[in-house]
């Protein structure tokens, strides 16, 4: 056997093993979505440098003192809702340790809201956060002009509050969602 037949055999052996482990794979369960966090290494400093920065300011503070912020936001496919505090573990073992969704515990034909809440802060002074997109004297989803109601094409009121950014429909999935047309 040549070498590049052996390394097209090592190939396949892999594919196939890859294979098995995500038809076999169980679905991991989350704690959810309550909290997400992004770090130092998720922003880049764009604040003035060089000479555009006087003699008198320290030119590192005036370089971390406007920055981009990068980072993702996602939901799976399908999403299994519980209520808040529901023990999602206690309903694996009332429904004989497995869950496919159907059950009575997950909540159905409602909406999911998707709420961010953007503060900054230094790691040891987590409670106690020194920016907040909700500022009381500078609320930046009050300036930016999020709205805080919309009409539905039904004629249903939806209210919002600030940092509300994404409503989906529980009883659907992104499945059912998009049509691809072979293009």
């Amino acid at each position: 056997m040549t070498k590049r037949e052996q390394e097209v055999k090592q190939l396949g052996l892999i594919a196939q093993a890859q294979a098995e482990y995500y038809i076999t794979r169980k679905t991991v369960i989350s704690a959810g979505y309550s909290l997400e966090e992004l770090s130092y290494a998720s922003r880049t400093l764009v604040g003035p440098s060089g000479s555009q920065v006087p003699a008198s300011v320290n030119a590192v503070q005036a370089l971390r003192s406007v920055q981009r912020w990068y980072g993702e936001y996602s939901l799976p496919i399908a999403p299994y809702v519980l209520p808040k505090g529901t023990n999602i573990l206690e309903v694996a073992r009332q429904n004989g340790g497995a869950l496919n969704g159907s059950e009575g515990a997950f909540l159905k034909n409602g909406y999911l809201m998707v709420h961010f809440d953007l503060s900054a802060y230094q790691q040891e002074r987590k409670a106690n956060p020194e920016i907040r997109y909700d500022a009381p004297m500078a609320n930046m989803w009050e300036i930016e002009g999020q709205p805080l109601s919309s009409v539905s094409y039904s004629g249903q009121t939806y209210r919002f509050q600030y940092g509300d950014i994404a409503m989906f429909e529980s009883s659907f999935s992104v499945r059912n969602d998009f049509q691809g047309t072979g293009r």
